[in-house]
């Protein structure tokens, strides 16, 4: 089992009307094993990307258990999720955030820069250029992001969340801002990057179209799961 998030809460402190508890969680549970792909679809505000954010080590729950490869990540220290975010996980986010100064092989190094500086630098340059050829982007290289389009813009983030080789890549609405065509093309990349490298992916996302190509769909809704498709 790569992943164990069990009775997972989490409850955000309103701005307004005297600072009432929203709880976006409430004892969440689910497990995911090693190479699967889930895909997690609700309505926007109601805890998709609180969910990724914990996984991520991005935030930390109120309560419960995150369990990764029998680790578990709410009780690490803040330098600790650092290792782990740069270590075991990958982020697709639905705005490519891509730093618009740096070419597209600069952007998908950039997960690299903490491994580097600590002195275990391993072909990361031809894992870029790996990755962005087997993203389709070979001859894209050395293009700013404002030359790209957003289709290609994306792939280079998706490029990037993979330069580590994380056992985790977590996608936020990654099509989110595609037109159809090119929402399809990047659907089909994740999915085949999962099957030939084995990473597993979780995919939160408005698209039927998208999460019907995970092995798993669920339905988040008042804060716990449930199986749309097992």
């Amino acid at each position: 089992m790569l992943l164990n998030i069990v009775d997972v809460s989490k409850t955000y402190r309103s701005s307004v009307a005297g600072g009432i508890g929203i709880k976006i969680l409430d004892g969440l549970s689910m497990e995911l094993e090693s190479g699967a792909t889930v895909a997690v679809t609700a309505p926007s505000g109601t805890g998709k990307s609180t969910l990724l954010n914990l996984v991520g080590g991005i935030d930390r729950p109120d309560s419960g258990s995150i369990i990764f490869k029998g680790k578990d990540i709410a009780k690490f220290t803040d330098d600790e999720l650092a290792a782990y975010r740069n270590r075991h996980v990958g982020f697709v986010f639905q705005e490519h955030h891509l730093l618009p100064q740096c070419t597209a092989i600069e952007n998908v190094l950039l997960p690299t820069l903490p491994a580097v500086s600590g002195g275990s630098e391993s072909g990361v340059l031809d894992r870029a250029m790996f990755l962005l050829e087997r993203v389709g982007l070979a001859d894209r290289t050395a293009h700013f992001p404002g030359q790209l389009s957003g289709g290609e813009r994306q792939r280079v983030a998706l490029a990037r969340g993979l330069i580590n080789s994380p056992a985790l890549l977590l996608a936020d609405e990654p099509t989110g801002s595609l037109d159809r065509a090119n929402a399809e093309k990047l659907a089909d990349l994740m999915m085949e990057i999962n099957s030939s490298t084995g990473t597993a992916i979780i995919i939160a996302t408005h698209s039927e179209a998208l999460a019907s190509k995970a092995s798993r769909h669920l339905l988040l809704a008042d804060g716990n799961l449930r199986g749309c498709r097992a």
